[in-house]
């Protein structure tokens, strides 16, 4: 039998029992699938070149019609986004993204945006980067689960004493991957001012900081919150530097403008010491006040 959806590394271990975490085991569940077969009548040819290739849409079907019924439409989206990328690389493999855009996957995708766009879910549409890889696409995935279980996570910490070392390789893997995407995905203004541009996977919020948890459970590890903080100044420190460049350009261009003038007047001060140049601009003088007397002149004649 086909498994799907199994923790693929033991960081997950943590959010096993936890409710909202068990969303991936109702998508992997094969009850009613086969009342959706109709709908994947065309995938069943490459089943034998894709074993549970079948199962993948009647399940994903299953799941956006359920969904539809959901009052967190949003919320299940996004883990039917990730469960959708971890079954791709089980059926198709490591390389599934380079057949992106071809059949037999190209079939499949699209069968998920006709049932989208017939229950007129916008939420589920799902647009993949086919370019990632299955780390990225992994770490990410551990990112959206750790913000989204946060307050579950919490409670699960204060009555699990007894896992304190389990909980702090988890935590310590989550603060490795928290520091390699904060800088990209969050740029602070100030302590409670922020732009999050990975709001699908990624909180800015500094609550979420999994040094909360390391430094609570007494974990043995160096530079805790210093890298913390060291992150988050960085972003501000880039910020800065973009503001401080604009700011530098403007006061270039002036100093520029300022020493063009300087410049043009100490070539005319250092042209009035030269002799020659005054009685030269003298001699130009007197020609052309004697040419204006005989314009005049022969003016006054005619």
């Amino acid at each position: 039998m086909y498994n799907f959806f199994h923790p693929i590394n033991s960081q997950e271990n943590i959010l096993q029992n936890i409710s909202e975490y068990k969303i991936y085991d109702e998508f992997s569940s094969k009850d009613d699938c086969y009342k959706y077969c109709n709908h994947c009548k065309n995938i069943y040819t490459f089943e034998k070149d894709y074993p549970g290739i079948s199962d993948f849409c009647r399940m994903l079907v299953r799941n956006l019609y359920e969904i539809k019924n959901k009052n967190d439409k949003k919320n299940h989206c996004g883990y039917l986004y990730y469960w959708i990328y971890e079954n791709a690389w089980r059926v198709f493999g490591d390389n599934w993204n380079k057949i992106y855009g071809k059949e037999p996957i190209d079939r499949l995708f699209n069968i998920g945006y006709e049932i989208i766009n017939e229950l007129k879910m916008k939420e589920c549409f799902y647009d993949y980067d086919t370019e990632i890889s299955l780390e990225e696409w992994r770490e990410k995935k551990d990112l959206h689960d750790y913000f989204n279980n946060y307050k579950n996570i919490e409670e699960k910490v204060k009555f699990e004493e007894a896992e304190n070392q389990k909980h702090c390789k988890y935590f310590t893997y989550i603060r490795k991957i928290y520091r390699k995407y904060i800088e990209n995905c969050c740029k602070y203004y100030d302590k409670d001012s922020y732009l999050n541009t990975c709001s699908d996977y990624f909180e800015c919020d500094r609550k979420y900081h999994p040094e909360n948890f390391l430094s609570g459970l007494n974990c043995q590890m160096d530079e805790l919150l210093h890298d913390s903080n060291k992150a988050v100044k960085n972003t501000r420190i880039e910020e800065q530097k973009n503001s401080a460049n604009f700011n530098s350009e403007i006061s270039t261009k002036s100093l520029d403008s300022g020493s063009t003038q300087d410049s043009q007047e100490s070539i005319f001060n250092e042209l009035m010491k030269d002799p020659f140049y005054i009685s030269s601009l003298g001699g130009f003088t007197l020609l052309g006040t004697f040419m204006v007397f005989f314009l005049f002149y022969k003016v006054k004649s005619f």
